[in-house]
């Protein structure tokens, strides 16, 4: 659409609409008095013919000194975001919404509202409520009063005094992330009862083998006690035939200390009695 300076209609691909008079129109007011020639975002609107949801965005026309010539304008259906909205909300179930800087919403997908005129037109104050600068940021929070807590974020569009606006329910986001702690809880909850049982199981094997240890040295204490309290000497040897244990007594008969025995075999201490009968039976004796 491209109007004059009077706010009429001079062109438009819709040929009835040439005429009409829109100079009482906020937009064309707002380019009027501006001194900027800067896009500028309407309020959403229901077209009178088409009964449709659009959004108009001009911008100023000036006359080569520079003086007010008029705005051209285009008129943007709700619908022709569908594509880029049906892609987000799909792959990745987050609503999606254009909003001018000053927070007005002029198009929004089905994750906003089922119906648009639910937030058509609607302010949402997002800009500095999170980190990030006037480009970007995010925050947790409601969009809007009494609605659900949402995890947003937005970022300016390059080259136009527009916000695309991502957000999604905080409990939605968060799906994912609970049904795998669920998961990692019942892996510990099971690797804590295995472990349980394991230490359990450590426990009793620990407490059998402590009892056979005491039961151990008890019986070695009183062989110990029998043999040292005996008249005669007590003496136990390896399948080597060395001698493994000697009795205290053994001194009183040999002359050695036991520790200079143990480890030695039977012929350190044995003496030629001239008999080697008596001697080969006995160490025949010995090895059987």
């Amino acid at each position: 659409i491209l109007t004059d300076d009077a706010g009429i209609i001079r062109h438009t691909e819709r040929k009835k609409s040439i005429g009409m008079d829109i100079h009482d129109r906020k937009y064309f007011q707002h380019h009027k008095k501006s001194k900027d020639s800067n896009l500028y975002i309407g309020k959403p609107l229901v077209g009178r013919s088409t009964g449709r949801w659009f959004f108009s965005t001009s911008r100023k026309v000036v006359k080569p000194d520079g003086t007010f010539d008029g705005i051209s304008m285009a008129l943007v259906t709700q619908g022709y975001f569908k594509d880029f909205y049906d892609r987000v909300e799909k792959e990745q179930a987050i609503s999606s919404a254009y909003v001018t800087k000053g927070g007005l919403i002029f198009a929004a997908s089905s994750g906003f509202s089922s119906e648009f005129e639910d937030v058509a037109g609607k302010s949402i104050k997002f800009v500095g409520r999170g980190e990030g600068d006037e480009q970007t940021g995010g925050f947790t929070g409601m969009l809007f009063a009494g609605g659900t807590e949402r995890l947003v974020s937005y970022a300016l569009v390059d080259g136009y005094p527009i916000y695309l606006v991502t957000s999604i329910p905080f409990q939605v986001a968060l799906a994912p992330w609970k049904q795998r702690a669920q998961i990692i809880s019942l892996l510990v909850l099971v690797a804590c009862l295995v472990l349980m049982g394991l230490l359990n199981a450590a426990h009793k094997f620990n407490s059998r083998r402590a009892l056979a240890e005491e039961e151990l040295r008890s019986s070695e204490q009183r062989f110990r006690d029998i043999a040292q309290a005996a008249s005669d000497w007590f003496y136990e040897m390896d399948e080597n035939l060395q001698y493994t244990y000697i009795s205290s007594r053994f001194f009183e008969v040999s002359g050695f200390q036991p520790e200079e025995i143990i480890g030695r075999t039977r012929s350190f201490l044995q003496v030629d009695d001239g008999d080697d009968r008596n001697r080969n039976k006995h160490a025949q004796d010995l090895q059987n």
